[in-house]
């Protein structure tokens, strides 16, 4: 008996040094178009590495027209991470934001296969108010249309106005032409040698990306797009995924129905969601984040190249 509630108190120990998270709004009760600010506040020992969620365009009924940066701050032996999300509804009535996740990981363990866990934030009811019209007051008639003098200006300033919106047009057609264009065909054609077996490519590739230290010189964009681009050809290759026309979460979706093992999924689920917070939402991850993601992507080549000698050999 006081076995098991020795093991009982160590259990309620250690998860109580685990992070939380609690959610907030600046009201409960809006009117529609009125921006509702959510507020998410992490506390954490600072023991485990926080991994915020990848928002989309909207969450639940409203729309999210502003995400705010991850604020950290240091309190004693309290990392405390916050954020903002800014949110409209166009709609009345009752509503209520869900719960949302949140993924972390305890940074001192050193298996790069480890469990991630996760929290999640309570459930907000919003109410949402239409727009009232005080009827007490009394209508009043629509004022004619006033005579304006004709002026010979404002023939002369439609003519500069004209010219120059068709300057400033062909100047950004120039523009488009010249690099965007031409940026946006290069990044859309990845290009790779279809003579190279799959996992020999992608570990190669692999293995200069590690050699060029993109993130430790604060080239984090770059750094996760090239990881994903080599990870997208080789799924695409292996799985017969459209992987390079797809977002991250349409990726992982048709993933599912390849009975992936359930830890790479989840490693390269941690990839892809990283990625997306560099790419879209500027972060800037901490070392072990960065690490895990290429150990991640060496290990799901490594475990998984024994499926092209076997499409090789079905397709024989």
């Amino acid at each position: 008996m006081k076995t098991l509630l020795i093991l009982l108190l160590l259990n309620t120990l250690s998860y109580s040094n685990e992070p939380n998270v609690v959610a907030t709004v600046n009201s409960n009760n809006i009117v529609i178009g009125e921006e509702l600010i959510m507020s998410f506040e992490i506390n954490s020992n600072g023991e485990y590495d926080i991994i915020f969620p990848n928002y989309s365009d909207t969450l639940s009924s409203f729309e999210i027209i502003n995400i705010s940066k991850i604020d950290t701050i240091k309190q004693e032996n309290i990392l405390k991470y916050k954020q903002n999300l800014s949110l409209i509804q166009f709609d009345s009535g009752h509503f209520e934001i869900p719960s949302i996740k949140f993924v972390y990981k305890d940074k001192n363990d050193s298996n790069k296969l480890a469990d991630f866990r996760t929290i999640s934030t309570n459930s907000i009811p919003v109410y949402v108010n239409s727009v009232q019209i005080d009827t007490t007051q009394t209508f009043k008639d629509i004022k004619p249309l006033m005579d304006v003098p004709f002026s010979i200006w404002e023939i002369i300033n439609y003519i500069y106005f004209t010219l120059g919106f068709l300057i400033l047009a062909l100047i950004l057609w120039y523009l488009y032409k010249k690099y965007y264009k031409n940026r946006v065909k290069e990044e859309d054609n990845v290009p790779y040698d279809p003579k190279i077996p799959a996992d020999i490519l992608a570990l190669e590739a692999l293995k200069k990306l590690s050699e060029e230290k993109l993130w430790q010189n604060n080239e984090f964009k770059l750094y996760y797009t090239k990881l994903t681009d080599i990870l997208r050809i080789y799924i695409f290759r292996v799985y017969d995924i459209n992987a390079l026309d797809m977002t991250s979460s349409e990726i992982l979706e048709e993933l599912k129905s390849k009975n992936i093992d359930e830890i790479l999924f989840s490693n390269l689920k941690f990839i892809f969601t990283n990625s997306d917070l560099v790419k879209f939402a500027k972060e800037k991850p901490i070392q072990e984040i960065n690490e895990s993601a290429i150990n991640y992507a060496f290990d799901f080549v490594e475990k998984t190249k024994s499926l092209i000698v076997k499409n090789e050999e079905e397709e024989d």
